[in-house]
């Protein structure tokens, strides 16, 4: 989504350049009748709202970032304790966690889960590694370029871009700058979070193994399609629609018997 904006601020920009700046936006742009007295500004009063408005995108494209990532560790987190809750208690694969999904039906790890997004990057680092062990080296070597990532996504959502203490004074009204986030911080920050993520799977996936596609096939109502396909040749279809990829039918059919054997 971002790079489609970002094609279309450079054609707009790109549009400008056979006019002046005191020329009317009109020239060049048009809005539905009832709203076109927004436009009446000139295309240099128009290039600096539209440059602070892709400011502000860049902006809330980090709260997306942050959010992504927030999310990604609570369900990898809740993935890991729910197939091996034996982490809980320093015993890790002491018990297969489908066991208990199997005989519990409120068997759930997501409060455990959910804490560990709570706070700031040294506490969360600190739960992961009470947890886990050791944090992967680019969370773990982060914790400056993630504060201030966390600090930015609490400034756009609830002081409009600003640093929570600009608004702190209740006699000054007047409007306060927007924090500046260039394109090629928010670059970096996609590829640090990247790495994050993947570093982050790797450590924790001879936790989860194959559980997700094992509680996929637990919450599964096993109602086949009508061409009267096998169970495994249903499951192999829904969880390839769910991944955009599938195993073999050796997999799922080595997945169903782990499961009803546990």
């Amino acid at each position: 989504m971002y790079w489609s904006h970002v094609g279309a601020k450079t054609y707009s920009f790109k549009s400008t350049i056979s006019f002046k700046e005191e020329d009317p936006a009109s020239v060049l742009f048009a809005l539905p009748d009832a709203d076109n007295h927004n436009l009446d500004i000139s295309l240099g009063e128009w290039a600096d709202h539209y440059s602070q408005f892709d400011n502000w995108v860049r902006l809330n494209a980090l709260v997306g970032i942050t959010g992504y990532l927030e999310v990604f560790l609570k369900t990898i987190t809740r993935a890991a304790l729910e197939s091996d809750p034996g982490i809980l208690h320093g015993s890790s694969r002491a018990v297969d966690g489908v066991r208990f999904l199997k005989t519990n039906v409120k068997y759930s790890m997501k409060d455990h889960a959910d804490d560990i997004a709570i706070g700031d990057w040294n506490q969360r680092i600190a739960k992961y590694e009470r947890l886990f062990g050791t944090a992967p080296p680019s969370m773990k070597g982060s914790v400056a370029k993630l504060e201030d990532l966390r600090r930015t996504r609490n400034g756009v959502t609830h002081t409009f871009g600003r640093a929570s203490d600009d608004y702190e004074s209740i006699i000054d009204a007047n409007s306060k700058p927007q924090r500046n986030v260039s394109e090629e911080k928010l670059v970096k920050t996609l590829a640090l979070i990247g790495r994050i993520a993947k570093e982050i799977e790797s450590d924790l996936a001879p936790n989860v193994g194959d559980y997700e596609t094992i509680y996929f096939y637990h919450q599964w109502d096993k109602a086949f399609d009508s061409n009267y396909q096998t169970e495994l040749m249903v499951l192999k279809k829904q969880v390839g629609q769910i991944h955009g990829r599938s195993m073999g039918n050796q997999y799922f059919q080595e997945l169903i018997s782990f499961y009803k054997a546990v």
